[in-house]
């Protein structure tokens, strides 16, 4: 089935605001995947006729996320612990590294942390990337368009003049653990280069932490000057619990109480991974909707 007028139209509205992120069309643009400025100048304009609609769900899965879905963003413990974390990262304008265990909610809070500041951009961070594949992810998120045939440090210090024009930058890289060595001892440069001028900031499961300590141990190169730069510590924030838990069913249409004991009792095996919570509600929510009863 195609999108109807008021959907696209809901895209439409997020992309205004996503396109005043990034201060223009232009650079909104070079920030995505497959979406030219011309298409953006015909979606804004209301020009919708000839855009097909595998376009409009790449651009809304782009921009909106999951806020197009049907499931309900709720603040828990650990939500509300990394971005007051992130908070702390941004006031220092330093270098913060923050974990949280895997399913314990960096990747929702990290986008929310972005869409709600101006300059603040999310990389992912990837365990295949090498320098160029990283310089050209970086400058993506701050809405560069690169020349993908120059070398790594050139993209890579393109990218860092241009933040350095911006007003409180904000750098976000999400599972930051899975970047080789190589580019993690890069980043001392990086940050030689934007010392006080720009937030850096880490997020990743603990497995870092034991990373760091081996790494300065076998002497590796660039890891005890990195662990000087995030002040010789890790942000380990609060894990969600059973209460959290309780308001993500209740606030997603899960109101059975057995049902809620249910999902509550899986979580708590794994700690209460946020993952494992949503795909449990959703499976209860089909079975009891199929069972004729209300969820």
């Amino acid at each position: 089935m195609g999108l109807t007028i008021e959907k696209k139209d809901e895209i439409r509205a997020a992309l205004e605001t996503y396109k005043n992120r990034y201060g223009g069309v232009q650079k909104a643009a070079a920030s995505l995947n497959n979406v030219s400025a011309s298409t953006l100048y015909s979606i804004l304009g209301k020009r919708y006729e000839n855009i097909s609609d595998q376009l409009w769900r790449n651009l809304r899965s782009q921009i909106m996320g999951s806020s197009h879905s049907d499931w309900v963003i709720v603040e828990t413990t650990a939500t509300r612990d990394i971005t007051f974390a992130m908070n702390n990262a941004k006031e220092d304008v330093g270098i913060s590294w923050i974990v949280a265990k895997a399913g314990g909610s960096k990747t929702i809070s990290a986008q929310k942390f972005v869409e709600e500041n101006k300059n603040a951009f999310y990389v992912l961070c990837d365990e295949d990337m090498k320098k160029v594949d990283f310089g050209i992810a970086l400058g993506r998120a701050v809405g560069m368009r690169m020349n993908t045939q120059k070398k790594a440090r050139h993209i890579i210090m393109e990218v860092i003049d241009e933040i350095k024009e911006m007003e409180d930058p904000v750098l976000i890289f999400d599972e930051g653990d899975k970047l080789g060595d190589a580019i993690l001892y890069y980043f001392i440069t990086i940050v030689n280069h934007l010392i006080d001028k720009c937030t850096i900031i880490f997020l990743s499961t603990d497995y870092m932490v034991k990373r760091m300590k081996d790494s300065i141990r076998l002497q590796r190169k660039g890891f005890a000057e990195l662990y000087s730069r995030i002040g010789c510590k890790f942000y380990i924030s609060d894990e969600n619990d059973a209460n959290d838990v309780y308001n993500i069913c209740r606030a997603n249409g899960l109101d059975d109480p057995n049902a809620i004991a249910e999902v509550i009792k899986d979580s708590e095996v794994v700690r209460f991974d946020m993952r494992r919570v949503k795909k449990k509600i959703i499976a209860l929510r089909k079975k009891l909707l199929a069972m004729g009863g209300a969820a």
